[in-house]
């Protein structure tokens, strides 16, 4: 019987490996990044962890779910569980279903135990796919196109984004690849299939709801079209044809830009009456300058007791073999993209930590559009990374062509010199470095401690050493990839070879900064923690109501398991009226000591032999306008249960229920969610609608404020009746009877942009009430009232998005036709030919 060496030789055998390795190199690239990302994510993989969300806990109640069409779409819902009421996207996930691949390999998914990882798993790959279908077709040797996907893959700043559960963001980040190469191809071909493949993928990109990766995106290839357009009219060639493909690109972003509308104009409306921009929620992954040390020095940027300092920032971390292969690229690309690609490296490091330098912080907000309301520009350094990989990639393919016969001996003499000139530069600053070190020792330590922080001995020497260590590891990888490159330019090493040292060494680097960050939990608001007695008590209570919980002074999140609604919460948006109200009442806010401002009127600090005690202060010495004011604030807006962690309250109108810590009081003067006013005044603006409510004489279950005239006069409620018969998140219910005209008002946030009244089946002007709650005007009668949640703007953004999607694919439908009939003829002509 024949074995297998019989049949091959060595040297046949390596050949028939090379010829495989590149008539499939594409399938090579799938099985491989799957397995190095299996290797990497195998504790979430077969331990079924579930990743990290940084999303507010879901609705679990079923009464409170929504109920409307919009469910199966990305779109503004209603959350009452938060700040009296406030519209949010439910973007958790929620992009699956806008795509037909999403949303099968979501439902799939839903057989396997661990869906959310192997769901992050599967884009992990098509992101590895992209970029190397990208970079292969931009003419990268597809061994080079593995090093740069793989060193994206396993990019520190990509795996914070994980580790901090912003999928959006990450997921978004995924597409760039791909819009990159279809804008290319449509510059270069002005094809109409391109420009329906680039305007599909940035579109389903922004529908993927990463805000930061879909105007950074923009930005991206905008600057694309830029650089082309200076490019031709500095060389004064083909500058028509340059700006024609730039029409051609534009016109693509904006059809894509059409196509996302469905979210886009719910969010952009709803950002009217939000007090924070579609910027602000974004993770907060760099915060002091002392983090800048984390591009070279891992270990420094995130020491534990630096308050300045995050272990995230250590996701900007730039590795010295991606840095010396980008300066590689850099000396021996020198074309037209080369150049982009470093235009792009520069202006996307200066927009993401152009901030801390106040001559470009002064020109960036001219510069860069909406850059005022990027709350976190630091997001912009995936775009930075992104550039730096593609050139290092550039880099490594570049190196086979360094000996082509076809060159001039006197080129190829002058990028050799240029090219060791840049290695004895990288070589000279990595030795420069540790000895720097060594000497600023003391201007080291004085910086980080400038961050308001007593470092003692061990600390300083900790700072030291871990400097030290991160110098030196720079400079022996630095010197190692220097040595793999030289080899290979000296002919004594295979280019496969290289490629493979310099990835293990780039892996090797990365896998220490990765599983650091991967291992890290998101933060997260802590869940309020209270007696078993109090949750029962709050279980057998079944009539709507909100709670005040009055805790360390940092963000808590609902009850686990129960739907009860906060008069605060998590740091999630929040209306502006709402925000006002807060800030008004200071009921968000916590005074010195951690004692919030409802509380610190019961209680003042004294001094008692030589040490600050708290001691109560008597109701009677309370100033009766603020006591009023809160009474009255809370009762308003339903509030009928209230959690006091530190302090006890000593005021009658509030019962003590459980004197266990933390303390239960129940409000004794609450309001129903819906109640009637007995009479009203007309004011406008803030200071004068909150100066009335300050009066002491004001009482909301009598007076309403409204900010405009009223359709008739009503009289007092006296024999009315207002019962809520159904109460969900988009939808309430309510019967009404009275015998006199009358107004009711609904202890909700007033929001026109999305609530809706009917009554009688009648649609009924909501008005807006002390200043932000609702209110609709009755005539004497029984009443049928129903309050909906339906943003116009998503029937809008709806249509907009419907009618461009068909006109894209109508245009793509065409051109397949065109090319399908245009192949069956010319085949035709050939067979009779």
């Amino acid at each position: 019987m024949m074995n297998f060496r019989q049949l091959f030789t060595p040297a046949e055998l390596f050949l028939l490996m090379k010829s495989f390795t590149r008539r499939h190199g594409f399938f090579i690239h799938i099985l491989l990044s799957l397995l190095l990302l299996s290797l990497f994510y195998y504790p979430n993989l077969l331990n079924h962890r579930s990743l990290p969300s940084n999303q507010p806990p879901r609705i679990v109640d079923s009464s409170l779910q929504s109920q409307t069409a919009r469910d199966g779409f990305v779109s503004p819902k209603w959350e009452p569980r938060f700040f009296g009421g406030t519209p949010f996207f439910e973007k958790h996930y929620a992009f699956a279903r806008f795509s037909i691949f999403d949303w099968s390999i979501s439902r799939l998914l839903g057989l396997i135990s661990a869906p959310q990882f192997v769901y992050i798993l599967l884009n992990l790959v098509l992101f590895s796919l992209f970029i190397y279908w990208a970079s292969t077709a931009l003419g990268v040797h597809p061994l080079a196109a593995f090093f740069t996907s793989i060193a994206l893959l396993f990019s520190p700043f990509f795996i914070s984004l994980l580790s901090c559960g912003y999928y959006e963001e990450l997921l978004s980040f995924f597409l760039l690849p791909l819009v990159f190469f279809f804008s290319t191809k449509l510059y270069l071909k002005k094809t109409a299939l391109y420009f329906c493949a680039t305007a599909i993928t940035f579109g389903f990109q922004l529908l993927r709801a990463g805000i930061y990766a879909g105007y950074a995106t923009l930005l991206f290839i905008g600057l694309y079209v830029l650089f082309n357009l200076a490019f031709a009219l500095f060389t004064r060639k083909h500058t028509k044809a340059a700006l024609v493909s730039s029409l051609f690109v534009l016109c693509a972003l904006m059809t894509g830009i059409s196509l996302s509308l469905i979210l886009f104009v719910p969010l952009l409306d709803e950002s009217r009456f939000m007090a924070q921009s579609i910027f602000s929620a974004s993770p907060a992954i760099f915060s002091s300058l002392a983090n800048l040390f984390s591009f070279f020095s891992p270990l420094a940027g995130n020491m534990p007791f630096f308050s300045g300092t995050d272990l995230l920032s250590i996701s900007f971390y730039l590795q010295v073999t991606l840095f010396v292969l980008a300066g590689t690229g850099i000396i021996l690309g020198r074309d037209k993209l080369t150049g982009f690609l470093l235009t792009a490296a520069v202006v996307f490091y200066l927009i993401a930590f152009g901030h801390y330098v106040p001559f470009i912080r002064s020109l960036l907000p001219f510069l860069v559009p909406f850059y005022k309301n990027l709350e976190n520009p630091s997001l912009f350094y995936g775009v930075f990374y992104f550039s730096l990989a593609l050139l290092a990639g550039k880099g490594v393919s570049c190196l086979p062509g360094f000996y082509d016969t076809n060159k001039r001996m006197a080129n190829r003499r002058l990028v050799q010199k240029r090219t060791y000139r840049f290695f004895i530069g990288l070589l000279m600053l990595a030795v420069i470095i540790p000895v720097f070190v060594i000497f600023a020792k003391t201007h080291l330590i004085r910086l980080f401690a400038a961050q308001d922080i007593v470092l003692n001995v061990h600390q300083q020497r900790a700072i030291f050493f871990n400097l030290l260590f991160d110098a030196l590891k720079f400079l022996l990888l630095a010197a190692l990839s220097v040595f793999f490159v030289f080899y290979y330019m000296q002919k004594k090493m295979s280019y496969a070879l290289m490629v493979s040292a310099l990835t293990a060494l780039m892996l090797l680097d990365l896998a220490a900064i990765d599983y650091k960050l991967l291992g890290r939990k998101a933060p997260q608001a802590s869940a309020i923690a209270i007696d078993r007695e109090d949750l029962a008590i709050l279980e057998k209570d079944e009539s709507l109501f909100r709670f005040f919980y009055l805790g360390s002074g940092k963000d808590q999140l609902p009850f686990p398991g129960h739907n009860w609604q906060n008069l605060t919460g998590p740091a999630v948006g929040r209306l502006k009226l709402y925000q006002d109200f807060l800030q008004e009442t200071g009921f968000d806010r916590y005074q010195a000591y951690l004692i919030h401002p409802f509380i610190a009127k019961y209680w003042r600090l004294v001094l008692r032999s030589h040490q600050e005690v708290w001691q109560p202060v008597p109701i009677q010495q309370i100033d009766m306008s603020r006591l009023n004011f809160d009474g009255a604030m809370l009762d308003m807006l339903n509030v009928k249960y209230i959690f006091s962690e530190k302090f006890a309250i000593h005021d009658p109108r509030y019962n003590l229920i459980n004197d266990s810590r933390p303390w239960l009081y129940e409000n004794t003067t609450i309001l129903p969610r819906a109640f009637w006013a007995d009479s009203l005044v007309v004011l406008t603006g803030k200071s004068r609608i909150f100066s009335r409510m300050r009066n002491a004489e004001f009482e909301p279950g009598k007076l309403a404020i409204i900010e405009e005239a009223p359709p008739f006069a009503i009289g007092k409620a006296d024999s009315a009746d207002v019962k809520i018969t159904s109460y969900r998140a988009d939808e309430i219910r309510l019967t009404a009877f009275t015998s006199h005209p009358a107004l009711l008002v609904l202890s909700e946030n007033y929001y026109p942009s999305g609530w809706k009244a009917f009554v009688n089946g009648r649609e009924s002007k909501i008005y807006k009430t002390n200043y932000l709650l609702r209110s609709i005007f009755l005539q004497p009668g029984n009443h049928k009232i129903i309050f909906r949640f339906y943003p116009k703007a998503f029937t809008v953004g709806l249509w907009m998005s419907l009618t461009t999607a068909a006109l894209v694919l109508s245009l793509m439908v065409a051109v397949i036709y065109v090319h399908v009939r245009d192949y069956f003829t010319k085949r035709g002509t050939d067979s009779l030919g």
